[in-house]
Protein backbone atom coordinates (compact mmCIF):
# COMPACT_ATOMS: atom_id res chain seq x y z
CA UNK A 1 0.00 0.00 0.00
CA UNK A 2 1.67 3.57 -0.86
CA UNK A 3 2.04 5.82 1.65
CA UNK A 4 1.34 9.26 1.87
CA UNK A 5 2.92 11.87 -0.22
CA UNK A 6 6.57 13.37 1.50
CA UNK A 7 5.39 16.50 3.56
CA UNK A 8 8.76 17.61 3.72
CA UNK A 9 10.47 20.15 1.14
CA UNK A 10 12.65 22.81 1.32
CA UNK A 11 9.46 25.20 0.69
CA UNK A 12 6.80 23.99 2.58
CA UNK A 13 6.28 21.92 5.87
CA UNK A 14 3.15 20.44 7.08
CA UNK A 15 3.28 21.06 10.90
CA UNK A 16 0.72 18.31 12.12
CA UNK A 17 2.87 16.13 9.48
CA UNK A 18 5.87 17.02 11.10
CA UNK A 19 4.45 16.46 14.52
CA UNK A 20 3.41 12.61 13.21
CA UNK A 21 6.87 11.95 11.81
CA UNK A 22 8.94 13.02 14.29
CA UNK A 23 6.68 10.70 17.36
CA UNK A 24 6.98 8.05 14.68
CA UNK A 25 10.16 8.57 15.31
CA UNK A 26 10.40 8.57 18.31
CA UNK A 27 8.45 5.34 18.84
CA UNK A 28 10.94 3.85 16.82
CA UNK A 29 13.86 4.72 19.15
CA UNK A 30 11.13 3.27 22.24
CA UNK A 31 11.04 -0.06 20.55
CA UNK A 32 14.79 -0.13 19.98
CA UNK A 33 15.18 1.14 23.86
CA UNK A 34 12.36 -2.15 24.83
CA UNK A 35 14.50 -4.47 22.88
CA UNK A 36 17.84 -3.93 24.52
CA UNK A 37 16.43 -4.17 27.88
CA UNK A 38 15.18 -7.59 26.72
CA UNK A 39 18.27 -8.95 25.17
CA UNK A 40 20.85 -7.28 27.20
CA UNK A 41 22.95 -9.78 30.10
CA UNK A 42 23.84 -7.04 33.09
CA UNK A 43 21.74 -5.46 35.72
CA UNK A 44 23.47 -1.94 35.01
CA UNK A 45 21.50 -2.46 31.11
CA UNK A 46 18.22 -4.46 31.81
CA UNK A 47 17.43 -3.74 35.44
CA UNK A 48 18.87 -0.43 36.17
CA UNK A 49 18.59 1.31 32.28
CA UNK A 50 21.61 3.08 32.71
CA UNK A 51 21.86 3.84 28.78
CA UNK A 52 20.28 5.91 26.29
CA UNK A 53 18.93 5.79 22.56
CA UNK A 54 19.97 8.81 20.08
CA UNK A 55 19.10 9.10 16.32
CA UNK A 56 21.40 11.43 14.64
CA UNK A 57 21.26 12.84 10.91
CA UNK A 58 24.32 12.04 8.62
CA UNK A 59 26.49 14.53 10.08
CA UNK A 60 26.15 13.04 13.93
CA UNK A 61 23.29 16.17 15.49
CA UNK A 62 21.15 14.19 17.05
CA UNK A 63 17.31 14.05 16.15
CA UNK A 64 15.31 12.50 18.76
CA UNK A 65 15.98 10.24 21.95
CA UNK A 66 13.87 7.28 23.19
CA UNK A 67 11.44 8.45 25.97
CA UNK A 68 13.62 6.94 29.30
CA UNK A 69 17.16 7.83 28.15
CA UNK A 70 19.47 9.75 30.45
CA UNK A 71 19.89 13.68 29.39
CA UNK A 72 23.32 13.68 29.92
CA UNK A 73 24.08 10.45 27.36
CA UNK A 74 21.74 12.48 24.75
CA UNK A 75 23.38 15.21 24.65
CA UNK A 76 27.18 14.06 24.84
CA UNK A 77 26.24 10.71 22.28
CA UNK A 78 26.22 13.67 19.32
CA UNK A 79 29.03 15.15 20.30
CA UNK A 80 31.23 11.54 20.37
CA UNK A 81 29.27 10.84 16.98
CA UNK A 82 31.30 13.44 15.33
CA UNK A 83 34.65 12.92 16.81
CA UNK A 84 33.95 9.69 15.13
CA UNK A 85 32.88 10.91 12.05
CA UNK A 86 36.06 13.37 12.02
CA UNK A 87 38.40 9.47 12.21
CA UNK A 88 35.72 7.24 9.81
CA UNK A 89 34.41 9.89 7.05
CA UNK A 90 30.68 9.17 6.60
CA UNK A 91 31.53 8.71 3.20
CA UNK A 92 33.32 5.82 3.68
CA UNK A 93 30.91 3.84 5.83
CA UNK A 94 28.91 0.63 4.49
CA UNK A 95 25.94 -1.04 5.66
CA UNK A 96 26.57 -3.19 8.72
CA UNK A 97 29.36 -1.11 9.72
CA UNK A 98 29.84 -0.25 13.39
CA UNK A 99 32.01 2.46 15.47
CA UNK A 100 32.49 1.77 18.59
CA UNK A 101 34.57 4.23 21.79
CA UNK A 102 34.82 3.77 25.44
CA UNK A 103 37.48 7.03 25.27
CA UNK A 104 36.62 8.91 28.19
CA UNK A 105 37.86 12.08 26.73
CA UNK A 106 36.01 11.53 23.49
CA UNK A 107 32.56 9.87 25.47
CA UNK A 108 30.98 10.45 28.42
CA UNK A 109 34.08 11.20 30.90
CA UNK A 110 33.31 7.30 32.34
CA UNK A 111 36.03 4.71 31.16
CA UNK A 112 32.92 1.87 31.59
CA UNK A 113 31.16 3.59 28.97
CA UNK A 114 30.70 2.51 25.54
CA UNK A 115 29.29 4.66 22.59
CA UNK A 116 28.41 2.82 19.95
CA UNK A 117 26.76 4.22 16.38
CA UNK A 118 25.39 2.15 13.50
CA UNK A 119 24.95 3.83 9.81
CA UNK A 120 21.57 3.64 8.41
CA UNK A 121 22.52 3.20 5.07
CA UNK A 122 19.98 4.15 1.90
CA UNK A 123 20.42 3.80 -1.74
CA UNK A 124 24.00 3.69 -0.95
CA UNK A 125 24.84 6.49 1.09
CA UNK A 126 24.78 7.08 5.40
CA UNK A 127 21.76 9.15 6.10
CA UNK A 128 21.62 8.84 9.44
CA UNK A 129 23.09 6.75 12.40
CA UNK A 130 21.64 5.13 15.43
CA UNK A 131 23.33 5.59 18.42
CA UNK A 132 23.71 3.90 21.81
CA UNK A 133 25.49 4.71 24.80
CA UNK A 134 25.38 2.15 28.04
CA UNK A 135 27.38 1.26 30.96
CA UNK A 136 29.98 -1.68 30.52
CA UNK A 137 31.27 -4.35 33.40
CA UNK A 138 34.09 -6.39 34.73
CA UNK A 139 32.49 -9.71 33.72
CA UNK A 140 33.44 -11.21 30.28
CA UNK A 141 30.56 -12.83 29.45
CA UNK A 142 28.23 -10.01 30.14
CA UNK A 143 30.07 -7.54 28.43
CA UNK A 144 30.28 -9.37 24.96
CA UNK A 145 26.37 -10.48 25.85
CA UNK A 146 25.75 -6.69 25.95
CA UNK A 147 27.67 -5.22 23.32
CA UNK A 148 26.09 -8.45 20.78
CA UNK A 149 22.74 -7.03 22.26
CA UNK A 150 23.93 -3.46 20.95
CA UNK A 151 24.40 -4.13 17.99
CA UNK A 152 21.27 -6.75 17.52
CA UNK A 153 18.93 -3.63 18.45
CA UNK A 154 20.52 -1.37 16.24
CA UNK A 155 19.40 -3.40 13.31
CA UNK A 156 16.05 -3.11 14.64
CA UNK A 157 16.06 0.61 14.09
CA UNK A 158 17.55 0.33 11.35
CA UNK A 159 14.92 -1.85 9.64
CA UNK A 160 12.10 0.36 11.48
CA UNK A 161 13.21 3.91 9.60
CA UNK A 162 14.09 1.96 6.04
CA UNK A 163 10.41 1.00 6.48
CA UNK A 164 8.87 5.23 7.88
CA UNK A 165 10.91 6.49 5.31
CA UNK A 166 9.36 4.10 2.47
CA UNK A 167 5.68 5.18 4.26
CA UNK A 168 6.78 8.95 3.25
CA UNK A 169 8.93 8.30 -0.32
CA UNK A 170 11.56 10.07 1.40
CA UNK A 171 15.29 9.42 0.33
CA UNK A 172 17.04 10.63 3.72
CA UNK A 173 16.16 12.86 6.72
CA UNK A 174 17.57 15.91 5.81
CA UNK A 175 14.89 18.05 4.76
CA UNK A 176 12.91 16.87 8.50
CA UNK A 177 16.13 16.93 10.24
CA UNK A 178 17.10 20.90 9.22
CA UNK A 179 13.30 21.97 9.72
CA UNK A 180 13.46 20.34 13.10
CA UNK A 181 16.89 21.81 14.35
CA UNK A 182 15.36 24.72 12.80
CA UNK A 183 12.14 24.93 14.89
CA UNK A 184 13.71 23.79 17.85
CA UNK A 185 16.78 26.78 17.89
CA UNK A 186 13.97 29.14 17.45
CA UNK A 187 11.82 28.10 20.51
CA UNK A 188 14.54 27.95 22.66
CA UNK A 189 15.89 31.41 21.63
CA UNK A 190 12.51 32.53 22.00
CA UNK A 191 12.26 31.18 25.66
CA UNK A 192 16.00 32.28 26.76
CA UNK A 193 15.22 36.15 25.02
CA UNK A 194 12.26 36.22 27.69
CA UNK A 195 14.38 35.97 31.05
CA UNK A 196 15.75 39.13 32.15
CA UNK A 197 19.23 40.01 30.75
CA UNK A 198 22.22 40.19 33.79
CA UNK A 199 24.69 38.06 34.86
CA UNK A 200 23.41 35.60 37.53
CA UNK A 201 26.03 34.13 40.23
CA UNK A 202 26.23 30.95 42.63
CA UNK A 203 28.37 28.99 44.73
CA UNK A 204 27.87 25.53 45.92
CA UNK A 205 30.16 22.74 48.11
CA UNK A 206 29.37 19.68 47.41
CA UNK A 207 31.51 16.84 49.23
CA UNK A 208 34.45 15.54 47.02
CA UNK A 209 36.49 12.57 48.10
CA UNK A 210 39.01 14.01 50.51
CA UNK A 211 38.12 17.32 50.59
CA UNK A 212 35.52 19.24 49.35
CA UNK A 213 34.81 20.54 46.25
CA UNK A 214 33.90 24.65 44.97
CA UNK A 215 31.46 24.34 41.96
CA UNK A 216 31.08 28.44 41.29
CA UNK A 217 29.19 29.69 37.91
CA UNK A 218 28.93 33.19 36.63
CA UNK A 219 25.37 32.63 34.38
CA UNK A 220 25.23 35.78 31.52
CA UNK A 221 21.96 36.23 29.67
CA UNK A 222 21.93 38.59 26.87
CA UNK A 223 19.19 38.64 24.62
CA UNK A 224 18.59 35.17 22.65
CA UNK A 225 22.32 33.46 24.52
CA UNK A 226 23.26 32.02 27.79
CA UNK A 227 26.72 31.96 28.77
CA UNK A 228 27.88 29.46 31.38
CA UNK A 229 30.97 30.61 32.84
CA UNK A 230 32.33 28.48 35.89
CA UNK A 231 35.53 30.28 37.02
CA UNK A 232 36.28 30.40 40.52
CA UNK A 233 35.48 26.13 40.57
CA UNK A 234 38.38 23.63 42.56
CA UNK A 235 41.15 22.39 40.80
CA UNK A 236 41.01 18.83 39.16
CA UNK A 237 41.31 16.85 42.70
CA UNK A 238 44.72 14.11 41.87
CA UNK A 239 43.32 11.73 44.74
CA UNK A 240 40.22 10.57 43.40
CA UNK A 241 38.58 9.84 40.26
CA UNK A 242 35.52 12.57 40.40
CA UNK A 243 37.31 15.12 37.92
CA UNK A 244 35.27 15.30 35.03
CA UNK A 245 35.87 15.94 30.98
CA UNK A 246 34.38 19.00 28.98
CA UNK A 247 31.86 16.99 27.61
CA UNK A 248 29.83 15.69 30.28
CA UNK A 249 30.19 18.90 32.15
CA UNK A 250 28.45 20.61 28.86
CA UNK A 251 25.43 17.91 29.24
CA UNK A 252 25.16 18.31 32.55
CA UNK A 253 24.98 21.95 32.38
CA UNK A 254 22.10 21.91 29.66
CA UNK A 255 19.76 19.55 31.43
CA UNK A 256 18.47 22.39 33.86
CA UNK A 257 17.79 24.72 30.67
CA UNK A 258 16.08 22.06 29.27
CA UNK A 259 13.05 20.99 32.24
CA UNK A 260 13.14 24.91 32.93
CA UNK A 261 13.00 26.45 29.35
CA UNK A 262 11.73 23.71 26.88
CA UNK A 263 10.33 20.25 28.54
CA UNK A 264 7.88 19.32 26.15
CA UNK A 265 10.35 19.82 22.97
CA UNK A 266 11.96 16.34 22.42
CA UNK A 267 15.54 16.67 23.02
CA UNK A 268 16.99 17.42 19.52
CA UNK A 269 20.73 19.10 19.54
CA UNK A 270 19.22 22.56 18.20
CA UNK A 271 18.20 23.56 22.04
CA UNK A 272 21.37 24.01 23.15
CA UNK A 273 22.40 26.45 20.12
CA UNK A 274 21.94 29.29 22.36
CA UNK A 275 23.98 27.94 25.13
CA UNK A 276 27.86 28.66 25.52
CA UNK A 277 29.60 26.77 28.32
CA UNK A 278 32.98 27.57 29.43
CA UNK A 279 35.16 26.04 32.51
CA UNK A 280 38.82 26.60 33.13
CA UNK A 281 40.99 24.17 31.55
CA UNK A 282 42.73 21.86 34.49
CA UNK A 283 39.55 23.05 37.28
CA UNK A 284 37.90 19.73 37.91
CA UNK A 285 34.41 20.56 35.53
CA UNK A 286 37.36 20.44 32.54
CA UNK A 287 40.30 18.06 33.80
CA UNK A 288 43.39 17.27 31.81
CA UNK A 289 44.56 14.10 30.64
CA UNK A 290 44.92 11.80 32.28
CA UNK A 291 43.11 12.70 35.18
CA UNK A 292 41.04 10.39 36.60
CA UNK A 293 37.47 10.70 35.77
CA UNK A 294 35.40 7.19 36.51
CA UNK A 295 33.15 8.52 39.04
CA UNK A 296 32.43 11.95 37.75
CA UNK A 297 29.01 11.85 38.50
CA UNK A 298 29.97 12.75 42.02
CA UNK A 299 30.72 15.79 40.92
CA UNK A 300 28.14 16.67 37.72
CA UNK A 301 24.83 15.83 39.39
CA UNK A 302 25.33 18.39 41.41
CA UNK A 303 25.71 20.92 38.43
CA UNK A 304 21.77 21.26 38.51
CA UNK A 305 21.98 22.67 41.59
CA UNK A 306 24.27 25.37 40.80
CA UNK A 307 22.34 26.37 37.93
CA UNK A 308 18.98 26.38 39.42
CA UNK A 309 20.48 28.34 42.61
CA UNK A 310 21.62 31.07 40.18
CA UNK A 311 18.12 31.15 38.32
CA UNK A 312 15.20 30.09 40.11
CA UNK A 313 13.96 33.70 40.64
CA UNK A 314 13.76 33.61 36.75
CA UNK A 315 12.58 29.88 36.43
CA UNK A 316 9.73 30.43 38.16
CA UNK A 317 7.48 27.29 38.87
CA UNK A 318 10.30 25.05 36.77
CA UNK A 319 12.95 25.66 39.66
CA UNK A 320 13.91 23.05 41.92
CA UNK A 321 15.80 22.74 45.22
CA UNK A 322 18.57 20.26 45.38
CA UNK A 323 18.33 17.00 45.29
CA UNK A 324 19.24 13.81 47.35
CA UNK A 325 21.94 12.33 44.59
CA UNK A 326 22.61 9.01 43.50
CA UNK A 327 24.07 6.11 45.45
CA UNK A 328 25.54 3.61 42.57
CA UNK A 329 27.16 0.53 44.45
CA UNK A 330 28.71 -2.62 42.60
CA UNK A 331 28.54 -6.09 44.32
CA UNK A 332 31.14 -8.32 42.55
CA UNK A 333 32.77 -12.01 43.57
CA UNK A 334 32.93 -15.79 42.69
CA UNK A 335 30.70 -17.92 44.53
CA UNK A 336 28.47 -21.68 44.09
CA UNK A 337 25.90 -21.34 42.79
CA UNK A 338 26.22 -17.67 41.82
CA UNK A 339 29.20 -18.32 39.45
CA UNK A 340 31.53 -14.84 38.94
CA UNK A 341 28.85 -12.33 39.22
CA UNK A 342 28.98 -8.28 39.06
CA UNK A 343 25.58 -6.82 40.32
CA UNK A 344 24.75 -3.07 40.41
CA UNK A 345 21.83 -0.80 42.02
CA UNK A 346 21.69 2.98 41.05
CA UNK A 347 19.34 4.24 44.40
CA UNK A 348 18.46 8.08 44.92
CA UNK A 349 17.82 10.13 47.68
CA UNK A 350 14.96 12.43 47.57
CA UNK A 351 13.96 14.63 45.39
CA UNK A 352 13.95 18.39 46.01
CA UNK A 353 11.12 20.86 46.22
CA UNK A 354 10.03 22.96 43.24
CA UNK A 355 8.21 26.27 44.02
CA UNK A 356 4.91 24.80 43.97
CA UNK A 357 4.87 20.72 44.60
CA UNK A 358 6.23 19.29 47.38
CA UNK A 359 9.72 16.95 46.51
CA UNK A 360 9.29 13.55 45.25
CA UNK A 361 10.06 10.69 47.21
CA UNK A 362 13.45 8.69 45.61
CA UNK A 363 13.43 9.01 42.31
CA UNK A 364 15.80 9.33 40.00
CA UNK A 365 17.12 12.87 38.89
CA UNK A 366 18.66 14.11 37.24
CA UNK A 367 18.55 10.73 35.56
CA UNK A 368 16.26 8.40 34.06
CA UNK A 369 18.07 5.57 35.53
CA UNK A 370 15.52 2.72 37.44
CA UNK A 371 16.54 1.04 40.83
CA UNK A 372 17.20 -2.46 40.18
CA UNK A 373 14.33 -4.81 42.46
CA UNK A 374 15.88 -6.11 45.66
CA UNK A 375 14.65 -9.69 44.42
CA UNK A 376 16.89 -9.25 41.41
CA UNK A 377 19.88 -8.77 43.44
CA UNK A 378 19.10 -11.44 45.63
CA UNK A 379 18.82 -14.14 42.83
CA UNK A 380 22.20 -13.02 41.30
CA UNK A 381 24.49 -12.13 44.06
CA UNK A 382 24.69 -13.76 47.90
CA UNK A 383 22.70 -10.72 49.69
CA UNK A 384 19.58 -10.39 51.54
CA UNK A 385 17.89 -7.25 52.01
CA UNK A 386 16.66 -5.69 55.45
CA UNK A 387 15.35 -3.02 55.11
CA UNK A 388 13.77 -0.90 52.10
CA UNK A 389 11.91 2.03 53.65
CA UNK A 390 11.71 6.06 53.30
CA UNK A 391 13.36 7.98 56.07
CA UNK A 392 10.65 10.35 57.96
CA UNK A 393 12.15 13.58 58.89
CA UNK A 394 15.00 13.55 55.63
CA UNK A 395 13.28 15.91 53.32
CA UNK A 396 13.80 19.69 53.90
CA UNK A 397 11.29 21.74 55.84
CA UNK A 398 10.11 24.30 53.76
CA UNK A 399 6.32 26.24 52.29
CA UNK A 400 6.86 22.94 49.64
CA UNK A 401 9.05 19.87 51.34
CA UNK A 402 11.68 18.24 49.92
CA UNK A 403 11.28 14.85 49.03
CA UNK A 404 12.23 12.19 51.14
CA UNK A 405 15.83 9.92 50.95
CA UNK A 406 15.45 6.16 52.38
CA UNK A 407 17.69 3.59 54.01
CA UNK A 408 18.65 -0.04 52.01
CA UNK A 409 20.10 -2.44 54.03
CA UNK A 410 21.60 -5.40 53.19
CA UNK A 411 23.50 -8.73 54.52
CA UNK A 412 26.13 -10.75 52.78
CA UNK A 413 24.85 -14.49 53.42
CA UNK A 414 27.26 -16.03 51.37
CA UNK A 415 30.82 -17.81 52.16
CA UNK A 416 33.14 -15.85 50.04
CA UNK A 417 34.24 -12.40 50.35
CA UNK A 418 33.10 -9.80 48.07
CA UNK A 419 33.81 -6.51 46.64
CA UNK A 420 31.46 -3.85 47.31
CA UNK A 421 32.24 -0.19 45.74
CA UNK A 422 29.68 2.51 46.70
CA UNK A 423 30.14 6.30 45.26
CA UNK A 424 27.49 7.85 48.38
CA UNK A 425 27.18 12.13 47.77
CA UNK A 426 25.35 14.13 50.17
CA UNK A 427 27.34 12.56 53.91
CA UNK A 428 29.10 16.02 54.34
CA UNK A 429 27.07 18.78 52.74
CA UNK A 430 23.66 18.68 52.53
CA UNK A 431 21.36 19.76 49.61
CA UNK A 432 20.82 22.98 49.54
CA UNK A 433 16.86 24.46 50.11
CA UNK A 434 15.68 27.39 48.41
CA UNK A 435 14.68 30.99 49.14
CA UNK A 436 14.13 30.45 52.57
CA UNK A 437 13.84 26.51 52.31
CA UNK A 438 15.96 24.18 54.17
CA UNK A 439 18.36 21.87 53.16
CA UNK A 440 17.57 18.51 52.93
CA UNK A 441 18.76 15.43 55.56
CA UNK A 442 22.78 14.23 54.64
CA UNK A 443 23.17 10.91 54.30
CA UNK A 444 24.81 8.30 56.22
CA UNK A 445 27.02 4.96 55.31
CA UNK A 446 27.27 2.27 58.22
CA UNK A 447 29.39 -0.88 57.93
CA UNK A 448 28.02 -3.25 60.67
CA UNK A 449 26.40 -0.46 62.68
CA UNK A 450 29.42 1.81 62.63
CA UNK A 451 29.52 5.29 60.01
CA UNK A 452 32.05 5.51 57.57
CA UNK A 453 33.51 8.56 55.89
CA UNK A 454 35.73 7.04 53.20
CA UNK A 455 35.49 5.13 50.20
CA UNK A 456 37.96 2.39 48.43
CA UNK A 457 36.39 -0.77 47.43
CA UNK A 458 34.71 -3.04 50.70
CA UNK A 459 35.91 -6.11 51.84
CA UNK A 460 32.34 -7.21 52.32
CA UNK A 461 32.45 -10.39 54.38
CA UNK A 462 30.06 -13.09 55.17
CA UNK A 463 27.75 -12.29 57.91
CA UNK A 464 28.40 -8.29 56.95
CA UNK A 465 25.89 -6.14 57.16
CA UNK A 466 25.65 -2.34 54.76
CA UNK A 467 23.31 0.10 55.92
CA UNK A 468 22.48 3.67 53.68
CA UNK A 469 20.47 5.83 54.46
CA UNK A 470 20.42 8.07 51.43
CA UNK A 471 20.15 12.20 51.67
CA UNK A 472 16.78 13.93 51.52
CA UNK A 473 15.80 16.79 49.08
CA UNK A 474 15.63 20.23 49.99
CA UNK A 475 12.75 22.58 51.02
CA UNK A 476 11.83 25.34 48.80
CA UNK A 477 10.36 28.40 50.52
CA UNK A 478 10.36 29.43 53.96
CA UNK A 479 8.64 26.76 56.20
CA UNK A 480 6.67 29.26 58.03
CA UNK A 481 4.72 29.34 55.15
CA UNK A 482 3.44 25.76 54.48
CA UNK A 483 -0.49 25.07 55.08
CA UNK A 484 -0.94 23.50 58.77
CA UNK A 485 -3.10 20.95 56.86
CA UNK A 486 0.05 19.71 54.50
CA UNK A 487 2.29 19.83 57.97
CA UNK A 488 -0.49 17.46 59.49
CA UNK A 489 -0.67 14.82 56.75
CA UNK A 490 2.56 14.81 56.41
CA UNK A 491 2.89 13.54 60.18
CA UNK A 492 -0.21 11.46 59.49
CA UNK A 493 2.06 9.72 56.61
CA UNK A 494 5.09 8.94 58.79
CA UNK A 495 7.26 11.69 56.33
CA UNK A 496 7.11 14.26 58.85
CA UNK A 497 7.54 13.47 62.96
CA UNK A 498 5.48 15.45 65.69
CA UNK A 499 9.06 16.30 67.19
CA UNK A 500 10.07 18.19 63.52
CA UNK A 501 6.59 19.28 62.90
CA UNK A 502 6.50 21.75 65.93
CA UNK A 503 10.51 22.44 65.62
CA UNK A 504 10.45 22.89 61.96
CA UNK A 505 6.71 24.58 61.55
CA UNK A 506 5.43 25.45 65.07
CA UNK A 507 2.84 22.86 64.71
CA UNK A 508 2.03 20.73 67.54
CA UNK A 509 -0.27 17.57 66.41
CA UNK A 510 -2.76 16.72 68.85
CA UNK A 511 -3.67 13.32 69.79
CA UNK A 512 -6.72 13.51 67.80
CA UNK A 513 -4.71 14.33 64.86
CA UNK A 514 -5.39 18.06 65.00
CA UNK A 515 -3.34 20.95 65.67
CA UNK A 516 -2.51 22.69 68.74
CA UNK A 517 -0.50 26.21 68.62
CA UNK A 518 3.21 25.19 70.12
CA UNK A 519 3.88 26.00 73.59
CA UNK A 520 5.95 29.46 73.84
Amino acid sequence: MPGPAAPFSEQSFDAIALEIFWNRLIAIMNEVDDAIVRTSFSTIVGESRDFAYILTDAGGRSLCQSTYSPPNFCVVLPITAKHLLARFPVETLREGDVLVTNDPWLGTGHLPDFVMISPVVRNGRAIAFFGLIAANCRVPDLVLGDLKAMIGTHSIGIARLHELLDDYGLDDLEGFGGEIHRRSEAAMRERVGELQDGTYRFALEIDGYSERVRLQAAITISGDEVVVDYDGTSQADPTAAINCVYNTTYASTMFPFKCALAPEIPNNEALFRPFRVTAPEGCILNARFPAAVKTRAKVTNNLNQVIFGALWPLFGERAQAGSGSIWPFTLRGDEPPFGRYVVDMLPHGGRGAPRTLDGMAPVAFPHNSVVTPCEILESKAPILFLRKELRTDSGGAGRRRGGLGQTIAFRHVGSEEMILSIIPDKIFAAAPGLDGGCDGERGVVRLNGRAIERFPAIHFRPGDELELELPGGAGFGAPSGREPERVLEDVALGYVSPEQALRDYGIAPSPQGGARPAAG
